[in-house]
């Protein structure tokens, strides 16, 4: 996400939610010790089992970001990824970012409040009349996967309610409604610049999303690396961000590349470093400089040209046509490798 649209005032936090530390000696081995709560479903992979190679798919934050995201626009977005190529080429995920949530129309607590009745997170009725577990049955019946997106805080980077003190609840409303993908952002988390706190908090979500039974592909999204993610993300979901926030520019996208290649060992099947969304449409960030999320093996998230062109004021006309990048995983030559861009 870009940090220009998130200048929204944070909300008041309750205390942070305690699970076993990581300790000294295992942050100093770049590992997170074991727990058993966690199922070990592959000799390949800590958390679930899932996303052994890079997701591939669609992000509406950077086409669309907070104001514009509807139902109508969401199916013709699937239907054109069902259409143009790009579900064949592997592109599966149709993934809301912020403010699918109730209460994006309101300012202050009531923005927050808004987002959730008699303890549960509702879509927003206006621009999401059907609701999510109907859209999510949208996106399957077209051959895709349906991602969501919250934060571990009181509340997501538009100030709309998200999941802290809700995990369970909401992990198995999610579970309920379909989603195949979830991302867990960081913000208004009230964290401190500690590895330890950032785990124990993402643990309490993840694990809740992995009690559900059902399969998700979870992306932690600390892009404020305060966290040092990379240490202890692996046992908790399948990428985590290695860099900030990427913007509409060949230079953003080369710098976070170059960034991310730094911590390419801890990368593997079911576990990906991430350099944030793709700016395919952007500014300078185009079709033929996007070769660096293949060759690291990164999740591709891309959000604009390749299935829209136009602006919210131009009604999102949807066309495009598939780029087929990073559908293949070679463990030894996309770890080794270092980018050319």
């Amino acid at each position: 996400m870009s940090r220009s649209r998130r200048t929204l005032p944070g909300l008041l936090l309750a205390a942070v939610c305690v699970a076993s530390p990581i300790t000294p000696a295992a942050i100093a081995q770049n590992a997170a010790p074991p727990h058993p709560g966690i199922p070990k479903k592959g000799d390949i992979d800590y958390y679930n089992g899932l996303g052994l190679t890079p997701t591939m798919g669609f992000s509406t934050w950077n086409g669309y970001g907070c104001p514009w995201i509807t139902e109508d626009l969401i199916k013709a977005t699937a239907r054109a990824m069902a259409t143009n190529g790009m579900r064949e080429a592997g592109y599966l995920f149709v993934n809301l970012d912020d403010c699918w949530q109730a209460g994006r129309d309101k300012q202050g607590l009531s923005r927050n409040l808004a987002g959730r009745v008699n303890g549960h997170l509702i879509a927003d009725p206006v621009w999401f009349p059907s609701g999510m577990k109907a859209l999510g049955d949208y996106i399957h019946s077209l051959g895709l996967k349906f991602g969501l997106y919250s934060t571990h805080g009181s509340s997501t980077c538009q100030n709309v309610m998200a999941d802290f003190g809700y995990e369970v609840v909401d992990a198995r409303d999610y579970a309920s409604w379909g989603v195949d993908f979830f991302k867990i952002d960081t913000c208004n988390g009230g964290l401190p610049g500690d590895p330890n706190a950032f785990y124990n908090r993402y643990k309490v979500l993840t694990d809740a999303l992995l009690a559900t039974g059902r399969d998700i592909v979870v992306e932690i999204c600390d892009f404020t690396r305060g966290g040092q993610a990379w240490l202890w993300a692996p046992q908790l979901g399948n990428n985590w961000r290695t860099t900030g926030d990427i913007s509409g520019s060949y230079m953003s996208m080369r710098n976070n590349v170059i960034a991310d290649q730094a911590y390419r060992e801890f990368a593997g099947p079911g576990h990906f470093n991430n350099a944030d969304m793709m700016e395919i449409g952007n500014a300078g960030h185009d079709a033929t400089n996007s070769g660096g999320y293949s060759s690291l093996a990164a999740p591709v998230a891309f959000g604009d040209t390749v299935i829209q062109v136009t602006s919210p004021m131009m009604q999102h006309n949807i066309v495009g046509a598939p780029i087929r990048i990073g559908s293949v995983w070679n463990s030894s030559a996309n770890r080794d490798r270092k980018s050319v861009v």
